[in-house]
């Protein structure tokens, strides 16, 4: 018997539009006149803010089509670069110091905040994880910890 694909959630889907459009006014309006002075173009910000939204988009739109069983296979080789990846922004000439802070790694003119792949992978390997162990999470020691042990030293 062939499953079903379900219907996307809209109330989700409207919510996340909402806040989208709500963020790239407030971007607009807080960055029209700096991007002017700056950049001699109020949109300037307003621009490349739509970019990375329409970016977005177009990658929520086609991850709805990817059943979420294909996720885990993901999740332990995902963990494993983020992990490679916070470590290469300690190496000197892989991690950029960018304001004070050694949290990029640069690559040519790109630049890439391992901490945001960060957040991905652990929500891929904790679900991943609990999936998998579903017997055990009613207890904390044996549910909750190794979760922890595992996700707190990215965090």
């Amino acid at each position: 018997m062939a499953v079903r694909p379900k219907s996307p959630d809209f109330i989700l889907f409207f919510a996340v539009i909402a806040l989208l459009s709500f963020g790239v006014v407030m971007v607009y309006s807080s960055s029209a006149v700096s991007a002017y002075v700056n950049f001699d173009d109020s949109y300037y910000f307003l621009k490349r803010q739509l970019i990375w939204v329409t970016l977005g988009i177009t990658v929520m739109l086609v991850t709805l089509n990817v059943d979420y069983h294909v996720w885990r296979k993901f999740a332990k080789p995902t963990l494993l670069l983020t992990i490679v990846l916070l470590i290469l922004v300690l190496v000197p000439g892989f991690g950029k110091v960018v304001n004070g802070a050694r949290r990029w790694l640069g690559f040519g003119s790109i630049y890439l905040q391992p901490s945001e792949i960060a957040k991905l992978s652990m929500v891929l390997y904790s679900s991943a994880s609990l999936a998998r162990n579903q017997e055990k999470i009613s207890s904390f020691i044996k549910g909750v910890v190794p979760q922890l042990c595992t996700l707190l030293p990215l965090s």
